[in-house]
Formats: C-alpha cells, sequence, structure tokens
C-alpha cells in the first residue's frame, strides 16, 4: 500500500511540474494565437496563408484551450484526468484531499 502511495505522490508532484510549465508556456502560445488572428486580417491574403493561419489558432486552442470548442485544452484535461485517476487526488492547491497514510508511526 505504501509503494502504492508514494507512487502517487510522485506521479502528483510530476503533474504539478508539468503544470507549471504549461502555465508558462500558455503565455507565448496566446501571442502566437493574437498574431495569427491579426495576420488573418491582413488585406489580400492568400486562401492558403489562410487556412495554414486557421490550422494555427485550432492547434493552439485544442492545446491550450481558450475557443468554444476547447475551452480548457487537451493538456491541462490529460493532466486533470491523470490526477483523478491517483489512488488520492488533489485540489488545485496542491493539498490532499483524501488522507494518505505514509506509513509514520
Amino acid at each position: 500500500m505504501e509503494a502504492i502511495t508514494l507512487n502517487s505522490l510522485q506521479v502528483g508532484d510530476a503533474l504539478r511540474m508539468m503544470e507549471k510549465y504549461l502555465d508558462d508556456a500558455c503565455m507565448p502560445l496566446e501571442q502566437l494565437r493574437i498574431v495569427a488572428k491579426e495576420a488573418r486580417r491582413i488585406p489580400g491574403i492568400t486562401y492558403q496563408v489562410d487556412v495554414s493561419l486557421l490550422k494555427m489558432i485550432g492547434e493552439i486552442d485544442r492545446i491550450i484551450g481558450g475557443s468554444q470548442w476547447e475551452p480548457v485544452g487537451k493538456l491541462r484535461t490529460e493532466i486533470e484526468n491523470l490526477r483523478q485517476g491517483l489512488p488520492f487526488h488533489e485540489k488545485q492547491t496542491g493539498e490532499n484531499v483524501n488522507s494518505v497514510s505514509r506509513g509514520t508511526g
């Protein structure tokens, strides 16, 4: 039981680290999305350029969320799904929701 608990704690730590890196990556991707949306407004762009810009915007939406089709984003959703699958799960603050025995005492 303790091995499962310690493994879950390590996975929880890894998930928190992944969330931090995702948070750090979101701002540059948001900026990329803004620039791509503005570029679509450039008069006279070709259909191929517009489609490529739309694809980029869609990929950003899919990865980090922020659109009506992907409000949360696949990466954050996967992190949360992994967290919910652990024998214990944590609040966003990182506190244990369920008590976890670490074999002390």
